[in-house]
């Protein structure tokens, strides 16, 4: 299993769209995704025709010597976006070491999202890894500045399970995956808005957890990790805890100094939702804690999806 993403480089052109590439630590995948704002008409009248074209461009040399001959598209849709996308497989690397800087399978994608278009390579040497799944996923979570007051729903896979669990989060502008030999979890920020949004899953020691162990447990090991940090003190006191649906719903206020002689006070509000084997959790932060702001905060939902996070076979 992966053991991380890291961001390699990015550029941005101002009202033109961005280049980001990012890998996973252990070498297993690359991505590279370019974010375009088309200068002469909507990203949303651009067809599937036009889509399918674009995901099209790869190398000559990967068509020629892979193992598909033609790149094979499927069609695959988020709440983010609609696109295309295939898989090439090397076949001089089938059931064979991959040697250092290659890559055995090269994924080519193209999605048109509200407002821009964005083109993507995925180099991966394992497609059946949550890596190659959560690289898809990255694609097609990917959306543009909105409204503080919208949700977008995430898929999050839960490591050692065939479940996904789906989650109705503030809508991010940035959206960075990670993995852990222990854990899943995935971080989005909305920078405009303030919002700091992280998702993790865990297994634990409990075939059922259920959601308020889930809490206990992460408040304890939460506190006791700040314990030693002087630019940080949490008020449990006021905090509140109640159950909402299958979820535990928690929010406690954490104080900040931001220099010697000022403190400021920001909103942390948790959910948690047991699940076989597993804990998962939501943690949302917000600076400014506007009314508006604070009411999106609470209507985060958690559930267990009935299909599964795709795994590119």
């Amino acid at each position: 299993m992966p053991h991380g993403w890291r961001a390699h480089s990015k550029v941005t052109v101002p009202d033109r769209g961005a280049h980001l590439v990012m890998d996973s630590m252990d070498g297993l995948h690359k991505l590279s995704l370019d974010m375009m704002i088309p200068p002469d008409r909507d990203a949303a009248s651009f067809s599937d025709e036009e889509l399918r074209a674009m995901a099209q461009i790869v190398s000559p040399q990967w068509i020629t010597g892979s193992v598909e001959g033609q790149l094979n598209l499927e069609k695959a849709e988020s709440d983010a976006a609609i696109g295309f996308y295939g898989t090439l497989t090397d076949k001089t690397l089938v059931d064979k070491p991959v040697p250092p800087e290659n890559w055995k399978h090269l994924t080519s994608g193209a999605s048109r999202h509200e407002g821009f278009l964005v083109g993507f390579q995925l180099y991966s040497n394992q497609q059946d890894d949550p890596g190659h799944a959560q690289a898809l996923a990255t694609w097609q979570a990917l959306a543009g500045e909105k409204n503080s007051s919208t949700l977008q729903e995430v898929l999050f896979s839960v490591p050692g399970g065939k479940e996904a669990v789906k989650a109705s989060l503030p809508a991010a502008d940035e959206l960075v995956v990670l993995h852990g030999s222990d854990h899943v979890s995935q971080f989005m920020a909305h920078t405009l808005a303030g919002f700091n949004v992280s998702m993790e899953s865990s297994p634990v020691d409990q075939e059922l957890p259920s959601s308020q162990w889930c809490h206990d447990a992460y408040i304890g090991n939460l506190v006791a990790s700040m314990e030693d940090n002087r630019d940080l003190s949490v008020d449990l006191e006021g905090a509140l805890v109640e159950a909402r649906g299958p979820m535990v719903w928690h929010v406690h206020d954490v104080l900040g100094k931001i220099s010697r002689r000022k403190s400021v006070r920001m909103p942390h509000v948790f959910y948690f939702l047991g699940t076989p084997g597993h804990c998962t959790s939501v943690h949302l932060s917000i600076l400014p804690a506007t009314d508006q702001n604070m009411g999106l905060m609470h209507q985060v939902d958690l559930s267990v999806s009935a299909g599964t996070v795709a795994s590119g076979d």
